[in-house]
């Protein structure tokens, strides 16, 4: 990265104040990846109770409910990281940009979104595949039936002796898309988030060339943006990993896998909240922090006030094929630098 800074104060900035800024890539080898040998790790023991699969290994506890075909609780020590079900999402709080005409017009908000809306709230399980691979992996191959969904939507998950879980989501949409992701809920006390992506402020598709490529951190109630109007917000992109930490270092970490790189974004308040909201004083404080994992979110258009049309590169379009891989794993400081244990994965190429 190449800063141009003020070598001197000045009557509007300090010395140092950066005026220009440009970050590209160099051509530089990139030392081969540290894989986690799976026979480094402890077994996993597999406990059926009724609808619920519990896996348990060294460190971890994980919860899979077999009826809605989703993890429901994930534990790292002994401490509960994933507090609700780790779901599919295709739709984000409407931004003044999506709304476009029904700004002015109210009535017509019923009609926005609505397809992806559907969609979220009726994913349906139709098929779940159970198989051990080895005493230290499994694999669960999960089929689902959703709206505007070609076929079926698929979700792979891997559950490794280490902790280290790693989900696959493919699908093929029908329509237009307004957002590929998954959402879940961690308790509030893992308020801060520490990641590696472009920031430190928000970014979408289309608004991310203002922002360098880094790692960043904040407490959630730092990183959320009160817009005029409560929508959509908080959203980092490019992200190679990103952890939610409580004071003592101890959290969840999520890192891309699949070359995709992330969208990620965190709330103290859930999506439905900020959805209904009109004004910032409406938003409600919840006991647990809304936590997006995504692959990608559309552009947010712009350029112009009614219609606010949003360009071709910037949309996620149907009949193509999306597909995104991410990592999650329990994380305590004991364990080592960030960058470290995001980079100690283990390697998946022969099941995903």
């Amino acid at each position: 990265m190449i800063k141009f800074c003020l070598k001197n104060d000045t009557n509007w900035a300090n010395k140092g104040y950066i005026i220009a800024w440009d970050q590209f890539e160099l051509p530089y080898k990139i030392p081969n990846e540290t894989f986690i040998s799976i026979d480094s790790m402890k077994p996993i023991e597999l406990i059926e109770k009724n609808s619920v699969l519990l896996f348990k290994g060294e460190n971890f506890e994980l919860e899979f409910d077999k009826l809605i075909g989703f993890i429901t609780t994930y534990k790292w020590k002994n401490k509960n990281l994933i507090v609700s079900p780790l779901k599919p999402n295709f739709w984000r709080a409407f931004t003044d940009n999506d709304l476009g005409p029904a700004k002015f017009i109210p009535f017509l908000k019923r009609f926005i979104g609505r397809a992806w809306i559907k969609a979220t709230k009726k994913v349906k399980l139709k098929t779940l595949e159970i198989e051990k691979i080895n005493s230290k992996l499994f694999l669960i191959k999960a089929k689902y039936k959703v709206p505007n969904i070609k076929k079926y939507l698929f979700i792979q998950y891997l559950i490794y002796g280490s902790g280290d879980i790693v989900i696959s989501v493919s699908l093929t949409p029908k329509k237009n898309m307004i957002r590929l992701g998954m959402q879940t809920e961690v308790p509030s006390e893992f308020d801060e988030m520490i990641w590696y992506g472009r920031g430190p402020h928000e970014t979408m598709m289309d608004r991310k060339t203002g922002a360098a490529i880094g790692i960043y951190s904040g407490k959630i109630e730092d990183l959320i943006h009160n817009y005029v109007r409560p929508q959509e917000n908080g959203n980092r992109t490019d992200v190679r990993w990103v952890s939610l930490l409580n004071k003592n270092d101890f959290g969840i970490l999520v890192s891309d896998l699949g070359g995709t790189l992330l969208y990620v974004s965190a709330w103290p308040y859930t999506q439905e909240d900020l959805n209904k909201a009109e004004h910032i004083h409406e938003l409600p404080r919840r006991n647990n922090i809304t936590f997006n994992i995504d692959y990608r979110q559309r552009g947010v258009g712009g350029d112009n006030v009614i219609f606010p049309a949003i360009h071709d590169e910037y949309k996620i379009k149907k009949n193509i094929k999306y597909k995104y891989t991410f990592r999650i794993k329990g994380y305590s400081k004991d364990m080592g630098e960030l960058y470290q244990i995001s980079k100690l994965a283990p390697k998946i190429n022969e099941f995903i």
